[in-house]
């Protein structure tokens, strides 16, 4: 009676591409350095330099910016050039480049996926071209990974929060939507303090006690 306990999780689970291709579905597995090579080939043909695009991290592309700078490129059309190419590839389903994300007003609101792209990209630490992949597909060349977080379906992002504390919490199921940001505030009523500056949920409508 002195604890409160949450369960969440960060991600569900997608069927392993293997499987899903077993049900007649568009499925597969994205190889990232192929892409990244792909990427820079295109790169340099249009630019005249090679390897401008440095890694692969979170579902991104990141570009130096060193040599883009250095050579006095155009930030924009190196990040456009890279969305051309990767939306090219079998798995990729969509792509936003930085400018964009930096923008809220560059794109419709309602433009699929880019809510959730915003939501998780981080201007200081993100790529600068982030990707969306197909729904059954991964960005995982290797049969070892059956499965992975960061996509946007439904599979993946339904996850359970399962709170327990008989003091406070009394039995029952709530079915109406919810979001894992919704626990800080929750949290945040039951020990009677304000919510976190930084949250940006609501407080569940738990049963009472």
């Amino acid at each position: 009676d002195n604890y409160i306990a949450v369960l969440t999780a960060d991600h569900g689970f997608s069927p392993a591409p293997e499987f899903s291709k077993s049900l007649g579905r568009n499925a597969g597995r994205q190889n990232v350095p192929q892409t990244l090579a792909n990427v820079n080939a295109a790169l340099a043909q249009k630019f005249g330099e090679q390897k401008l695009a440095r890694a692969f991290s979170a579902s991104g592309v990141l570009l130096d910016g060193g040599i883009i700078a250095q050579k006095k490129l155009d930030h924009r059309a190196v990040e456009e050039e890279t969305r051309r190419v990767v939306l090219l590839e079998p798995g990729i389903a969509a792509a936003f480049t930085r400018s964009e994300l930096e923008n809220p007003s560059s794109l419709p609101a309602d433009t699929p996926f880019l809510a959730q792209v915003r939501k998780t990209w981080n201007r200081e630490r993100s790529a600068d071209v982030q990707m969306l992949i197909r729904n059954y597909w991964l960005f995982e060349s290797r049969r070892t990974f059956a499965a992975t977080h960061g996509s946007p379906y439904v599979q993946d992002t339904t996850v359970p929060i399962l709170v327990y504390g008989p003091r406070w919490v009394g039995a029952g199921r709530v079915d109406q939507a919810a979001e894992v940001v919704d626990i800080a505030p929750t949290l945040a009523r039951f020990l009677g303090v304000p919510a976190p500056s930084g949250s940006e949920g609501k407080p569940l409508p738990l049963p009472a006690p």
